[in-house]
């Protein structure tokens, strides 16, 4: 595409953990990034593509593909929270999450209480932010 997309993005926008899983086994590289810095678990935020996010937690390099930014400055958790989609933000903090916009679990950064939680984007339906105040306040984060 246009932007850079790889298969491992459709994949992800599709919510399909099946095709994440036969592409990485047939090589595909799962932390590909777009020309805009974005990779596949960007992608699954954005659509708020749960199981997406899960097949590709669990790959070896999933993990540490949470602390990924895009070009804009955003990690995955950022685009899922601001997107008030917290069924992705849990799922992608659930296990941990420090970035430079969270500062940690308890804030911090410049989107203190996590991903977004009474920083520059709070204010959402689950509570000072799109995802809540979470384990230090709240449901979400």
């Amino acid at each position: 595409s246009d932007v850079g997309y790889a298969p491992i993005h459709f994949a992800a926008l599709r919510d399909s953990p099946w095709l994440i899983n036969e592409l990485a086994s047939h090589g595909a590289t799962i932390n590909a990034t777009t020309r805009l810095g974005s990779t596949a678990l960007h992608a699954a935020a954005w659509r708020n593509a749960t199981a997406a996010i899960k097949a590709i937690l669990a790959h070896p390099d999933g993990e540490a593909m949470k602390d990924n930014h895009d070009n804009g400055g955003r990690t995955a958790a950022f685009i899922a929270c601001s997107m008030g989609h917290a069924a992705a933000a849990v799922a992608l903090t659930t296990i941990t999450m420090v970035s430079s916009y969270s500062g940690g679990p308890c804030g911090g950064g410049p989107c203190d209480g996590g991903p977004c939680g009474g920083g520059p984007y709070g204010g959402g339906p689950f509570g000072e932010s799109p995802c809540g105040g979470g384990p230090c306040g709240g449901p979400y984060w």
